[in-house]
């Protein structure tokens, strides 16, 4: 969440061509971000099977972590992935038993069911209205309205981005939404407020 919350910060500032001050604290927290990192590790604030998931993430190539339970979600979710071929197995019909199928790897179903085209499509609509926001931006007579579209607009391009990416196995699992699908009270109100806003 910290990690999301600096990127969207950045993207705003990058936007918004702000001053070389507030850069410079940008900047300062980036360089800061690994010793921040570190203390996270060494705490107690990460569970023991996030750190696995990181640590299995990193060295996936290494035999002795092939059957580890922390990649055994990410192989099952390429393997629905990759079973949707073209087109898709249908509505209902994806067979592959991938945990958390409804909440976090809900990309992995729509992926098996609908296939390439179906996943395809779903991310077009999502760069659509991400497109519809920053046009809004663009529009908005005042600073506020333009901060508030971007982050919005940048807040739904990292979400949506990064729950495909976990699906694919490009990044470690965290336990990003898709937003507006994955199951989650909390996760959908946020988007709605987001948007309302």
């Amino acid at each position: 969440l910290l990690g999301i919350s600096i990127i969207i910060l950045l993207c705003i500032y990058f936007f918004l061509k702000v001053n070389k001050r507030l850069l410079l604290i940008g900047l300062i927290i980036g360089i800061l971000a690994p010793v921040i990192l570190n203390t996270f590790w060494n705490s107690d604030i990460l569970k023991d099977y996030q750190k696995n998931r990181v640590i299995a993430f990193f060295s996936v190539s290494d035999p002795k972590y092939q059957n580890r339970d922390s990649l055994y979600q990410i192989r099952l979710a390429k393997t629905a992935i990759s079973s949707g071929f073209l087109t898709g197995k249908g509505y209902l019909r994806g067979d592959t038993p991938v945990p958390f199928k409804y909440t976090d790897f809900i990309y992995t179903s729509i992926a098996e069911e609908f296939g390439f085209l179906g996943s395809t499509i779903l991310i077009l609509l999502y760069l659509l209205l991400i497109a519809h926001i920053v046009v809004i931006s663009v529009r908005s007579g005042d600073t506020f309205g333009r901060i508030v579209c971007l982050g919005v607009a940048s807040y739904l391009l990292i979400q949506f981005s990064a729950n495909i990416a976990i699906n694919l196995g490009l990044i470690v699992n965290t336990g990003i939404p898709l937003p507006f699908i994955s199951y989650g009270g909390s996760s959908i109100l946020t988007t709605f407020i987001s948007l309302g806003l």
